[in-house]
């Protein structure tokens, strides 16, 4: 069993041959023993690179060969050897070593011992960070489901029930939910239970759902690009912004130029006015996000609040600039550290498109003391 609870059969493989066969001898000589060989220096098996007719004809020039018994057939079949099927076999053999040998670049270049740990830890946690770990997966999930109208019950099991009679047809198209009432679960093993991960269509249809109406000035929707919040998680006004990078990466090589563009989105921010903004590291930055409310915000504070950061946004702007090609600089590092490990030829530059974007403006106010 493994630690999903899925059964595993195990494959053994035998080979059988006769010391008084011609055909098992050959075999044996022209391709068991060139492939044993292979095997062990590669640590893999490589299929024989050529068609079946070509090694059946290997095998039966050799039977010719071996069965000669008296002196004139042996005069005849060792003439035979050394002109038509030796060629043919060093040519079997040759292209058997090619193949072999772009097995083994390919294992070398793909190979994960090639890479330093802690580099590769390090590319680890930076991906873990960007694409959300599973509590949150779960959170986001169950939150959008909440607001759209869903009723969730969330079990001792840890999974969770889901009915979803009141969501309206727009977000039940756009997450692919087909029955009124379903049951998901965020860890394996989920049995007859939905499994859902961050590309399962539910999770990957409510977040474009979400930014979709989000973005649009005509749609209402759950989620908004800005807010103003009340909390006892802060001292002193707190402003987050959700910033969207984008970045152009070309890639030169001698075969010529490709282009690509990377985007990633962060959460920045800051203290104090706009004017003199002090920016708070990226750790602190990202814990806004789970601060609660704990108190009520009048319509007119919120919008005053908002208005101080939006009057001022120009004065981010360069402070946004910097950051955008400081991401470039690491992008560019971590593609040319990928590069020399791997011995690819080329270069890539990574350059910043301008102006950044500015996605939502949360206010953090501190909450009255007692």
């Amino acid at each position: 069993m493994d630690r999903y609870g899925q059964r595993r059969a195990e494959v053994k493989v035998v080979t059988l041959f006769g010391s008084n066969n011609a055909i098992d001898g050959i075999v044996l000589s022209v391709l068991l023993r060139k492939h044993k060989a292979i095997r062990e220096s590669l640590g893999i098996s490589v299929p024989v690179p050529v068609d079946s007719n070509a090694v059946l004809e290997a095998i039966l020039e050799g039977i010719l060969i071996r069965g000669g018994s008296d002196e004139r057939s042996a005069g005849q079949l060792a003439f035979w050897e050394r002109e038509v099927i030796d060629p043919q076999r060093r040519g079997l053999y040759e292209e058997w070593d090619r193949v072999a040998e772009r097995e083994r670049q390919s294992r070398t270049l793909f190979a994960q011992h090639a890479y330093p740990l802690d580099e590769v830890v390090r590319a680890l946690d930076a991906a873990r960070a960007a694409v959300g770990a599973g509590i949150e997966v779960r959170r986001f999930t169950l939150d959008a489901l909440r607001r759209h109208g869903a009723n969730v019950t969330e079990r001792p099991d840890r999974a969770v029930d889901v009915d979803a009679r009141e969501v309206a047809r727009a977000v039940r198209d756009a997450a692919a939910i087909e029955s009124d009432r379903f049951r998901v679960r965020f860890e394996p093993p989920a049995g007859e239970d939905i499994l859902v991960g961050r590309t399962h269509p539910l999770v990957d249809g409510l977040a474009t759902h979400l930014i979709d109406t989000a973005l649009d000035p005509l749609t209402a929707s759950v989620a908004r690009r800005a807010g103003v919040i009340r909390t006892s998680g802060v001292a002193t006004r707190t402003i987050a912004l959700l910033v969207r990078l984008r970045f152009d990466l070309r890639t030169r090589t001698r075969s010529g130029e490709r282009a690509s563009m990377a985007e990633e989105v962060r959460i920045l921010g800051f203290t104090g006015a706009p004017e003199a903004a002090e920016w708070l590291p990226a750790d602190a930055a990202d814990a806004l996000l789970d601060l609660p409310p704990t108190g009520n915000v009048l319509p007119e504070q919120a919008a005053d609040a908002l208005a101080r950061v939006t009057n001022g946004i120009e004065s981010l702007r360069p402070a946004l600039e910097r950051l955008a090609a400081s991401r470039a600089a690491d992008l560019a590092a971590e593609h040319e550290r990928v590069r020399d490990v791997a011995g690819l030829r080329g270069r890539t530059t990574v350059t910043p498109l301008l102006p950044v974007d500015l996605l939502g403006i949360y206010v953090f106010l501190p909450a009255p003391r007692a």
